[in-house]
């Protein structure tokens, strides 16, 4: 990603993996040491702000649990 990537793509790429995947292969978390994070972002402080903008997409409260608590593993 590139500083001014838009929340809104980084909602529709984990729906993506989801689609291919399955929600029990798909995760978030922090450990970004070496990834560009989005502006809009910042750091691991800003992950509320994608996990809002992935709850006002469609995602459901639970699916955002197991993502944030299972990082995909």
């Amino acid at each position: 990603m590139i500083a001014d990537t838009d929340v809104e793509l980084m909602v529709r790429q984990p729906r993506y993996l989801i689609e291919k995947l399955g929600e029990d292969h798909v995760g978030f978390g922090s450990d970004s040491t070496a990834a560009t994070v989005p502006a809009n972002i910042g750091s691991a402080a800003g992950l509320p702000v994608l996990v809002e903008a992935l709850r006002q997409s469609g995602y459901s409260e639970e699916l955002l649990k197991q993502a944030g608590k299972s990082n995909g593993t």
